[in-house]
């Protein structure tokens, strides 16, 4: 399986994907004591990629995966596994404005059953540009 967040990606007609700026830190232009209020967003849209690998338990069940950044969440993806692998995007508008580390994390679950568990995390960094004339979001 793969989970990565990035800027942008592409989806060739072969439907093969390409990731644009995988994200690691998110730089933020603010005053040196300016207060951040608690569930802000940075206006930033971004991607995520899951590629999962079929097992024999998943013939004839539908899946429901969501990404989750602290308070923010994709919309449910529904799909089913009719191939060897299957690709889920993810397009995220808004990222959590706390400086620190985020967790993004991959959550799953079968369509309409129970609770979403997480099944993979990544680390990203939320942190002070150092320059505050910087633009309000720079990411790398």
């Amino acid at each position: 399986m793969l989970f990565a967040p990035c800027e942008n990606l592409i989806i060739s007609q072969e439907q093969k994907v390409s990731l644009i700026s995988i994200l690691e830190t998110i730089n933020v232009g603010l005053a040196p004591n300016q207060i951040i209020p608690p569930n802000a967003n940075l206006p930033f849209n971004w991607f995520t990629l899951a590629i999962w690998e079929k097992v024999a338990s998943d013939q004839n069940k539908t899946f429901e995966c969501l990404t989750q950044a602290a308070h923010l969440r994709s919309n449910p993806s529904p799909f089913r596994m009719t191939t060897p692998l299957h690709k889920v995007v993810a397009q995220i508008f808004g990222f959590p404005l706390a400086l620190g580390p985020v967790k993004v994390k991959l959550c799953i679950r079968e369509a309409g059953v129970g609770e979403y568990r997480t099944v993979s995390e990544y680390p990203l960094s939320v942190q002070r540009a150092p320059n505050p004339a910087a633009s309000p979001s720079d990411m790398s």
